[in-house]
C-alpha cells in the first residue's frame, strides 16, 4: 500500500480541516502520474463522498487529468447532483473529454438546460 493510498483515504475523515489539509496536499502532488489517475478514478466509483467530489474536481480542472470512457456514465450521473458546483465540474469534465462522450452525455446536458 503506497503513501499516496493513505493520503487519499483522508479526503473522508471525519473531521473538516484533515480533509481540506488532504485536498490541499493533493493538489500540490498533482495527478500526473498513473497511479494518481487511477486513485481518483477509483475514487468516482468509490462510496467516500468527499473522495468521489475530489476526483471530481480533478477531472473538471483545466490542465487536470482527463476522465476515462468507462467512467463517463459516472460523471453523468453528477449533472442531475443537487450541488451546482458538482454539475458544473461534470460539464468541465465531459467538456474536456471532447466529442466521444455525446452520445452518453447529450440527453443528460440537454436536460440541464
Amino acid at each position: 500500500k503506497s503513501l499516496l493510498v493513505d493520503v487519499f483515504a483522508c479526503l473522508d475523515d471525519p473531521d473538516e480541516p484533515v480533509r481540506h489539509a488532504t485536498e490541499d496536499a493533493l493538489n500540490a502532488m498533482g495527478f500526473a502520474g498513473r497511479a494518481e489517475v487511477a486513485l481518483l478514478e477509483q475514487a468516482m466509483v468509490g462510496s467516500a463522498p468527499h473522495a468521489k467530489r475530489f476526483a471530481l474536481s480533478a477531472f473538471a480542472r483545466d490542465k487536470g487529468p482527463t476522465v476515462t470512457e468507462p467512467l463517463i456514465p459516472t460523471v453523468v450521473k453528477y449533472l442531475d447532483d443537487p450541488s451546482a458546483q458538482a454539475r458544473n465540474q461534470a460539464l468541465a469534465a465531459l467538456g474536456r473529454y471532447g466529442p466521444g462522450c455525446k452520445a452518453k452525455a447529450l440527453s443528460a446536458t440537454m436536460n440541464c438546460l
